[in-house]
């Protein structure tokens, strides 16, 4: 079973709408738009207001270099000179040298931290000012000022650099703190806010879709007649209806089940557990204090830190293929995975509760060397609501897969994926993922925030290239 049938040539494939042309804020408002034009990083780029910050560590070990071998050359007027009696002499009294290394230091561990590392916390900087003070009140008291200006034409240049070493730092801690960290928040709120517009939530209540009850029975929600709701949404489900999906997704996630299964007490407490999985979720996923950490063409990844569960992730894109496609291929073709899923190594249904909800087994392939292969077991359940589906999972024990020694068994967060028909395009859908994980082991935050975000990228990376391939298939052309 493969996607929907396009109406588009597939040797032609349309142009992929940007993702965030789907949202609402206006960015011609001077204030947004100049806070996303200053501190907005997309991709690998890096900030404006960083780069910024890298000229200024840049500027001060060029100036400070610069002080030193002005002052050195006035002094001893040859290169030679300079050489032997600067460094390879070297003494604190007699030898400013020193600054110029200390400059050199800081440049190195500011563009380490704050531009390949990208840390926003003010500690290093602190650190280095702290250092680069202390050294130059030091080396204010134990310079041989009296014996230089006997003989040293260049004292004043010396004086410069000593003033230069020790105001520069104060004005790069002032920088990151006040100016860097403060902007790049701001915009991260603001593309935050792109995304939420770009993908509004859906209900919190449940549509005229059907949904199980404890003991394995359907009960129906239907509006009144002529309600405001069914009349708002008519239009919309006309134009939904207009898309023909297979006859079996129309079955299975359309039409309830004739003789709905009887579960038994087990079966009924994962039940339960798996919809409160889906309400913690959504609790989490209409907080307010989103802030988006990567950014590119396809996508964006958003983080916030929750109270129970710490750091909790958030993707947002689009995907080509409708909802109903996608969530056959997430929740009935689970074991595909490791087909078109690099991460994934095994993926298995351990037991099905009903058409809803199972629990499943899944044998993670690790981080490409930064986190090793992690096994969970997850209890998994999906609903429609209007015209989204939800697919949500949460950890869970079973008696079938207990943990392995040879495996860390990671623990499952709060999971939820969100399918949203597009606005613009029948056969494509908006697609957002929360996801929170605690993988064990030993591993450093660092090292978890650069594996998770690049794992959710290529994730959705290669769903899309999965529905891409069974759009262009034979049997869907």
């Amino acid at each position: 079973m493969g996607a929907a049938s396009s109406s588009h040539d597939p040797a032609c494939p349309r142009p992929e709408p940007h993702w965030i042309h789907y949202g609402s804020i206006n960015l011609e408002d001077e204030l947004p738009a100049e806070a996303l034009k200053v501190g907005a990083s997309v991709g690998k780029k890096i900030s404006p207001v960083r780069r910024f910050f890298a000229l200024l560590a840049t500027f001060d070990v060029c100036f400070c270099s610069f002080l030193w071998i002005l002052c050195a050359m006035l002094q001893y007027k040859s290169v030679k000179l300079v050489y032997e009696k600067e460094i390879l002499e070297y003494g604190i009294s007699t030898s400013l040298f020193d600054m110029s290394v200390l400059s050199a230091l800081r440049f190195v561990v500011l563009i380490l931290a704050y531009i390949v590392f990208r840390l926003k916390h003010w500690l290093l900087v602190a650190l280095m000012t702290t250092l680069s003070g202390a050294i130059v009140i030091c080396k204010t008291f134990l310079y041989d000022w009296q014996g230089q200006l006997a003989v040293n034409s260049g004292v004043l240049a010396g004086v410069l650099l000593l003033v230069t070493s020790f105001v520069l730092p104060w004005g790069q801690a002032w920088f990151l703190d006040f100016r860097v960290v403060p902007s790049e928040n701001r915009a991260s709120q603001l593309l935050a806010r792109i995304v939420n517009d770009a993908f509004p939530p859906v209900p919190s209540t449940l549509g005229r879709e059907n949904v199980r009850s404890e003991d394995g029975g359907t009960t129906f929600y239907s509006p009144e007649s002529g309600s405001e709701s069914e009349s708002l949404a008519g239009d919309d489900v006309r134009v939904r209806s207009e898309i023909q999906l297979p006859h079996d997704l129309r079955v299975r996630f359309e039409q309830p089940e004739i003789y709905p299964k009887v579960l038994a007490p087990e079966e009924r407490s994962y039940k339960r557990k798996a919809e409160e999985a889906l309400d913690t979720a959504l609790k989490i996923f209409h907080e307010s204090n989103w802030k988006t950490e990567k950014m590119d063409h396809n996508g964006a990844i958003q983080t916030c830190h929750h109270s129970k569960f710490g750091k909790v992730y958030k993707y947002a894109g689009t995907l080509p293929a409708s909802p109903e496609i996608i969530l056959d291929i997430l929740f009935n073709k689970l074991e595909e995975q490791v087909l078109w899923n690099p991460s994934v190594k095994e993926a298995r249904v351990i037991e099905s509760i009903d058409s809803q909800t199972d629990i499943v087994y899944i044998l993670s392939d690790g981080a490409k060397g930064v986190v090793s292969c992690r096994d969970f077991v997850n209890l998994r359940m999906w609903q429609k609501r209007g015209e989204s589906y939800l697919l949500c999972a949460i950890g869970a024990e079973h008696a079938k897969q207990p943990p392995k020694k040879t495996i860390v068994r990671g623990e499952q967060g709060p999971l939820l994926y969100m399918l949203a028909p597009s606005d613009t395009e029948m056969h494509r859908s908006k697609f957002q993922w929360l996801l929170n994980v605690n993988l064990k082991g030993w591993l450093p935050q660092y090292i978890i925030d650069k594996a998770m975000a690049k794992s959710m990228f290529e994730y959705a990376d290669a769903l899309k290239a999965h529905l891409i391939s069974l759009e262009m298939s034979p049997e869907n052309i």
